[in-house]
């Protein structure tokens, strides 16, 4: 008899847990449905003068209020931070923490003081979000002065000219030296020491030309001293 009644109360409690598990299932369905691909969503446009550089990077932050608010995919405790180059657009879907409730955020862009010569969009829009209990989210959009808006547009431009970075230097060959300088020749117009007259090849050819005139008419007088000497040598053995 014992043993029935225990049977009976280890069902009862079977079905009780049961009930349990289906109530808590009931009850997460508005969430999970919400979950199933109707994230609520905005889309935030960037769009460029054209002296903006094309590849130029600009970088933006979703900043809820609070630190539980529902937001998008790879969020951390200060927001979510995202990039965006050129003309273009970014769809932000909160789907992490999605709960009934009432959500504020801002959203602007940051400004990089390395940048001195970007004009950065400073508008700043406030994003209300709200959850009903049948998981209906509706997202409002406003401005920094409090309006209103249809769509959240950032425009930034650019002063200055563009200045291509410089050419990879190259390798260049190595100079040649500088050839030693010569010495200076005497120039043949002008004597080479002061008060005479430049050493040439004429000059020489006409000292040798002399010298050699000297020598044969020194040579010719003793030719003629000695065969004087000897005809004279000749007439005084004849008187003997």
């Amino acid at each position: 008899m014992e043993g029935r009644i225990e049977t009976k109360r280890n069902k009862a409690l079977y079905l009780i847990r049961v009930g349990i598990m289906l109530l808590m299932v009931a009850t997460a369905m508005p969430m999970v449905a919400h979950g199933a691909g109707n994230f609520p969503n905005v889309i935030v446009s960037q769009m460029n003068s054209s002296a903006v550089p094309k590849e130029l990077s600009f970088t933006y932050v979703l900043e809820p209020r609070e630190y539980d608010n529902p937001m998008p995919a790879g969020s951390t405790e200060k927001g979510f931070t995202f990039s965006m180059i050129g003309n273009s657009t970014t769809q932000l879907i909160f789907s992490e923490n999605i709960r009934e409730g009432f959500y504020i955020y801002d959203l602007y862009q940051v400004r990089n003081e390395k940048n001195i010569n970007v004009i950065y969009d400073q508008r700043v829009y406030r994003l209300e979000l709200v959850i009903d209990k049948g998981g209906e989210a509706t997202l409002i959009v406003f401005s920094k002065e409090g309006l209103k808006v249809d769509e959240i547009k950032f425009e930034n431009d650019f002063k200055g000219e563009v200045k291509p970075p410089p050419p990879p230097p190259e390798d260049e060959d190595p100079k040649p030296e500088d050839p030693k300088p010569e010495d200076p020749k005497p120039d043949p117009g002008k004597p080479s020491l002061p008060g005479k007259a430049p050493i040439t090849g004429d000059s020489i050819s006409l000292w040798m030309g002399i010298i050699g005139a000297i020598i044969a008419i020194k040579t010719l007088i003793i030719v003629c001293a000695i065969k004087k000497k000897k005809e004279k040598g000749k007439k005084n053995l004849s008187d003997l």
